[in-house]
């Protein structure tokens, strides 16, 4: 059993990382395989009563908490990410008894992260001297998540880690070559990190490492030590202030319009009415939801010049706290914040290695969660969850609050974490039919991609992403009535601006120009500095005789200042100048659509 349990183990933790080049699919499919054999195996694992602490009790109610909202309002958005994170949380308790009973198993998957690291590492150089393609066309790096800023903030997540396990073994003279490892692993982490350009998981990465260096060094009681006097406090406060300040002003410039995109989008949560506080609107809600609100805010404010040139479709909250709250309420934020709160309360008494790296580990998480999107990446989901369990898996006396039966327990997470594996994985199959007929779409084979879409249908009917491409396929057909019914049912799914654009063309072939310009419009208020919607509601507004309605949103096209300028955007743009001078001449001296 132990061999059975280390061979799981090693499949569960890298088969993540083989999502690389659009393997995201096979990678999920077998992290769910590994999950399910690692979940049979619990329910063979004996041993003495499991002692429950108060930190495994909000662990528990939280898991409830989820598990309870999926029963009664099931995957609203047929959401892959619902399943996903119920999983992690269920391997969270197979995770605590195998720990209990064996603490080589908690070494394994610390060395089993190192491994995941270097072959991220490898995957870097591979995807930077171009041996290995990436699974994003727009990025060069990427590794297996696609995205460099994610990348970055994988290694940010795990760097602190590898640093106290290197640190450990540098006491050691035996274990020089582990040493030497770990020290080589750091150095490429930090290489990556710091090219990827993420401040992001700059920042995460700086705390997540100093608390590491603390515990070695003991920095902070040797500063201690030295302000020993008023005045040198006084000092070095008001020089850390001023450096604190300075520091997060050259990262606000470093990319200012991103920085400033990140508020716009808070802004925009906080202003928009929100439903169910109390128990959120469920996971896949913020991406169904905030381009919503975005097109709503514009529509009736109009928005700043700034606002409307940073604005643009999002699918993630960047914090990932605010998130939690639009998703799973009140309830759901205050249950994590209890998680967070008895992980940190944790005492190391015995310094470990792994102890102080978990938490380091979680540091760089919230920090990373505060500005970007950890949760929404398997990967670093999955090492949150497993921080947790190095920090939970062995409470002290006092924090214990009862005793449960190894068997009970296991069987209880074992049999309902089976159940939501299975439904993961019934999942994954509608989204391995989406990507076969993505790919017939890309090879011009529409009448099989229809094929597939359909199958899917069963699997995704309430995903957004999914409707959208089916209905454009339909559309591409020019099946527009068909198009039209499945993008409308997409629209109140999902809020990309594309839905809007293929819905406006739809009911352009069908005749209906009221609903087509309603259709243009909300995609033009979905992201402002988008220059297309913008050219086919001058179009469409042109066939339709409106032509003073036309002459302002040309007028406009011109005075929109796009993020990367392009071909097609000075071709539109020479259209419209063209236009203006000829056909729209007579609406000169009309004044232009307000752009404040």
């Amino acid at each position: 059993m132990k061999q059975a349990i280390y061979i799981i183990l090693f499949g569960l933790l890298i088969s993540l990382h083989i999502g690389i080049n659009g393997l995201f699919v096979e990678s999920q499919a077998l992290f769910c395989v590994f999950a399910v054999a690692l979940l049979c195996c619990t329910l063979f694992v004996t041993g003495n009563n499991l002692y429950v602490s108060k930190g495994l009790c909000a662990v528990a109610i939280f898991v409830a908490y989820l598990f309870i909202m999926y029963a009664f309002k099931g995957n609203v958005y047929d959401n892959y990410k619902i399943y996903v994170v119920l999983t992690c949380w269920f391997l969270f308790f197979t995770f605590i008894p195998i720990f209990c009973k064996n603490r080589n198993y908690l070494k394994l998957v610390c060395w089993l992260t190192v491994i995941g690291a270097y072959l991220e590492i490898v995957f870097g150089f591979g995807q930077q001297f171009g041996w290995i393609g990436n699974s994003d066309d727009y990025f060069i790096l990427g590794g297996s998540l696609g995205n460099p800023g994610a990348y970055a903030g994988y290694f940010s997540v795990v760097l602190p880690l590898v640093l106290s396990l290197m640190l450990g073994y540098k006491r050691n003279k035996k274990a020089e070559n582990l040493y030497f490892a770990l020290f080589v692993c750091v150095l490429f982490m930090l290489y990556f990190i710091i090219i990827s350009q993420s401040r992001g998981a700059w920042i995460a990465c700086l705390f997540g490492s100093l608390f590491v260096l603390n515990k070695h060094c003991r920095i902070y009681n040797k500063i201690c030590y030295y302000l020993h006097t008023v005045v040198r406090k006084l000092i070095v406060a008001s020089v850390a202030v001023v450096l604190l300040f300075g520091v997060f002003h050259v990262l606000y410039q470093f990319k200012a319009d991103s920085a400033f995109g990140r508020l716009f989008i808070w802004k925009v949560v906080m202003a928009a009415p929100q439903k169910n506080i109390l128990t959120g609107r469920g996971i896949g809600a913020f991406e169904a939801e905030y381009g919503k609100w975005q097109m709503e805010y514009f529509a009736k404010n109009g928005g700043t010049e700034k606002e409307r040139y940073v604005a643009d479709y999002v699918a993630c909250a960047y914090n990932e706290f605010l998130q939690v709250y639009v998703e799973q309420g009140i309830i759901g934020l205050f249950l994590l914040s209890v998680i967070l709160f008895f992980a940190f309360k944790r005492e190391d008494t015995h310094c470990s290695l792994y102890i102080s790296g978990a938490k380091a580990s979680l540091i760089a998480i919230l920090v990373l969660c505060c500005v970007s999107y950890p949760f929404q990446i398997p990967l670093i989901y999955l090492q949150f969850i497993l921080s947790l369990a190095v920090l939970f898996y062995k409470p002290s006396p006092d924090d214990c609050l009862l005793r449960i039966k190894f068997f009970k327990a296991n069987l209880i997470t074992s049999v309902l974490g089976l159940l939501i594996v299975g439904m993961g994985l019934h999942n994954l199959y509608g989204y391995y039919l989406l990507r076969t007929g993505q790919k017939y779409v890309f090879a011009n084979d529409i009448d099989n991609a229809l094929i597939h879409y359909k199958k899917a249908y069963p699997f995704f009917n309430n995903n957004g992403t999914y409707l959208f491409y089916y209905g454009s396929a339909l559309a591409l057909r020019g099946r527009y009535r068909e198009s039209v019914e499945v993008l409308e049912k997409a629209a109140r799914k999902s809020s990309m601006p594309n839905i809007f654009l293929i819905l406006g063309n739809n009911y352009k072939k069908i005749g209906e120009t009221d609903a087509a310009k309603m259709s243009y419009l909300t995609a033009v208020y979905s992201v402002p500095s988008r220059l297309y919607p913008k050219y086919l509601l001058v179009q469409l507004l042109m066939e339709s005789s409106n032509k003073a309605e036309a002459y302002r949103w040309a007028k406009d096209i011109l005075a929109t200042k796009e993020k990367v300028p392009t071909t097609a955007a000075k071709d539109m743009k020479d259209e419209m100048s063209h236009l203006i001078e000829n056909e729209l001449s007579n609406f000169k001296n009309e004044l232009p659509m307000e752009t404040d």
